[in-house]
């Protein structure tokens, strides 16, 4: 899986209790292989949803307490995720699951809109998704920080040669949500939705 969503799927088993709920949209290749495994593993606390669009997408998006992008070891410096501005224009704080050197896990570093574990570290992810549901502030904050750097990236701002390079690449890339796809994870406020 070139997004490494399997390490969602360790996560929710390290978390079993009603706080933190995981949601994976799509309809990705490898959607029936994920399915199956958290069948098997019979997690509570995760579910799955087709690909939503439009207004469903957007009242998912908006139940989401905190939005997830992950990548395998390795695919980060090949590809940066376009669906990041789309979360971060709607000030939610992403948790990334990135190798620490690639463009994703520096964006974040430098925006300072969320955390990133590195790929394969399902007790840290958990860790850090426990300490974020008991800090409702520190998340308005990096809300806060992701919406400021997608006006940056609008207007092209930006000190230094990472956020500038960013800004350039990324800026062709902001639309109206309904073009764009994502993968999150819903927290408590979105639990009773997922389970719908």
């Amino acid at each position: 899986m070139k997004q490494g969503l399997e390490v969602l799927l360790e996560t929710a088993a390290l978390l079993r209790d009603q706080r933190i709920r995981f949601l994976i949209c799509g309809d990705g290749a490898q959607r029936e292989t994920l399915a199956a495994r958290a069948r098997e593993m019979e997690l509570p606390n995760f579910s799955m949803l087709p690909l939503q669009k439009g207004r469903d997408y957007r009242a998912l998006l908006i139940d989401a307490d905190v939005c997830f992008i992950t990548q395998q070891a390795g695919a980060g410096n090949s590809f940066f995720p376009s669906k990041l501005l789309g979360l971060l224009a709607e000030s939610k704080p992403v948790v990334t699951v990135a190798a620490p050197e690639c463009e994703l896990a520096r964006s974040l570093d430098e925006g300072h809109f969320g955390m990133n574990v590195p790929p394969g570290q399902p007790r840290e992810l958990a860790r850090v998704l426990d300490a974020l549901a008991k800090d409702a502030q520190r998340m308005a904050k990096f809300g806060e920080a992701g919406r400021r750097y997608v006006e940056a990236v609008r207007e092209g701002a930006g000190d230094g040669k990472l956020f500038a390079g960013t800004s350039r690449r990324l800026k062709g890339q902001i639309r109206p949500m309904r073009a764009i796809n994502t993968r999150f994870a819903a927290g408590r406020r979105g639990a009773q939705r997922c389970a719908e």
